[in-house]
């Protein structure tokens, strides 16, 4: 399959980001925690869930051993209890761990950056941001028999700042991904073209105006419709200063 070309499922359901606007999790809680105030959170991408299976599977199964031998670690009296606990801690602070990096560690994908969160740890994280104005170029790999037979891959961001590449690494679905990154780019360097587009338009047609109604009216009687207008918005201001004095 070709990097932005959207599956046969995916067909017939909307547009890559109103797609991805249905799917992730934790999303409120991640919101919250890193994304700006106005800002809009599109999707969530985090490495393919069975890859922590495992690592996840076996601290629940160490709290599960501590607990098995508590019996005979309480029959060992004072130290036998306090080993017990430290084993007991030791294997919930794996799983918590464990677990942490599970969660946080993600692409988040709003309208209007990429943010790239990479935990290392309970207290270890690195957080980088790719604006859609400084993306250069987006792409996907997809290397070995177990990449293609799962349809995993790792997504690429190259920026033009000092974070010259975000990367996630075993995501499902690249291709999606990649596409996703591509509209949303699209959508915001469109809206922010056209802005600037109507602003240029909008200043022009006011010169053209003003043009028109000083032919029209001639130029005394221009210059003083505009002192006249100055002398209101003095007023105006005057009036506001008086009104906050007497408050």
């Amino acid at each position: 399959m070709e990097g932005g070309q959207i599956p046969p499922q995916w067909r017939d359901q909307g547009s890559a980001v109103e797609i991805a606007r249905r799917r992730g999790w934790g999303e409120d809680f991640l919101q919250g925690q890193f994304l700006k105030e106005g800002e809009e959170m599109i999707h969530v991408v985090r490495r393919w869930w069975a890859l922590y299976v495992f690592p996840l599977g076996f601290s629940v199964a160490l709290v599960c051993g501590v607990f098995f031998v508590l019996i005979p670690f309480l029959d060992k009296g004072r130290w036998g209890t306090v080993i017990w606990i430290l084993m007991l801690s030791g294997a919930l602070w794996y799983f918590v761990r464990m677990a942490t990096i599970a969660f946080y560690n993600a692409f988040l994908i709003t309208d209007q950056r990429i943010i790239d969160i990479d935990q290392k740890g309970l207290f270890s994280r690195t957080v980088s941001e790719a604006p859609f104005g400084r993306i250069q170029d987006i792409s996907y790999s997809q290397r070995g028999v177990f990449e293609t037979l799962f349809r995993l891959g790792t997504v690429r961001v190259q920026t033009a700042g000092k974070e010259n590449v975000l990367e996630m690494e075993r995501v499902r679905h690249p291709d999606r991904i990649q596409r996703l990154i591509a509209e949303l780019q699209h959508e915001h360097m469109g809206g922010q073209q056209q802005r600037e587009e109507w602003d240029t338009f909008s200043r022009k047609e006011l010169v053209a105006l003003l043009k028109k109604i000083q032919y029209a009216v001639g130029e005394d009687e221009f210059l003083r419709l505009v002192q006249e207008i100055k002398g209101q918005q003095q007023g105006e201001k005057k009036d506001f200063f008086l009104v906050k004095d007497i408050s």
